[in-house]
């Protein structure tokens, strides 16, 4: 009786999957009027034979290269190039056309302020393209454009190069281009706290 019982059970269920199958084709079961009635007021408000938006959402596409390089693959390959015939080098020309206030934010940034923590000072700037104030104080740099300070430590009187000078942590240039009035230790110590980014020219973008 239980086996019989199981068998009527299975093929009940058999035919029920069936019947469900059958159902959902368009032969046995057509769509109801109210289905029709929707999908028409849809097609009314969409004209699927007009193709502009199509042709509008296509314009000014850029062909798709051949190949694609998927970037720092050669890093997490072979690690960083450090061959210096096959590694890409400045020319300076980024560092002639930064304006006086970009040097000044670019010597906040390489300045070390753990070397110059006990550094506290303040600096008349007198440069062709107008006068700064930098003041240093627990080695952090701020300046104040069109400004001079009647009580600064020093006057540093140069040219665009002169400053970029001071980043690069080039003495000869330094001395050669920046005219200063009053303490001269003040440039030296701002100077020997500059970290110099040659020696960090080899790093990782990507970890291998």
């Amino acid at each position: 009786m239980i086996v019989a019982a199981l068998a009527f059970t299975m093929t009940g269920c058999g035919s029920s999957t069936a019947i469900s199958v059958s159902e959902l084709t368009a032969e046995s079961k057509p769509a109801t009027q109210y289905t029709i009635d929707a999908n028409q007021e849809v097609y009314a408000l969409l004209d699927f034979e007009d193709t502009a938006e199509f042709e509008n959402a296509t314009k000014g596409l850029l062909a798709s290269p051949d190949t694609l390089d998927i970037c720092a693959a050669q890093e997490l390959r072979n690690g960083t190039n450090t061959d210096d015939a096959t590694r890409s080098s400045g020319n300076g020309d980024v560092f002639l056309h930064m304006t006086p206030d970009m040097i000044l934010d670019y010597l906040g940034i390489f300045v070390d302020t753990t070397k110059i923590s006990d550094l506290t000072f303040t600096a008349n700037i007198i440069l062709p393209e107008g006068n700064y104030v930098l003041r240093v104080k627990n080695g952090v740099l701020l300046y104040q454009k069109d400004a001079q300070d009647a009580d600064a430590d020093v006057t540093w009187t140069t040219k665009r190069a002169g400053l970029l000078s001071i980043v690069q942590k080039n003495a000869e240039n330094v001395a050669a281009l920046i005219e200063q009035e009053g303490d001269e230790t003040c440039l030296t110590r701002l100077m020997d706290a500059v970290t110099v980014t040659s020696e960090y020219k080899y790093f990782n973008i990507i970890e291998p």
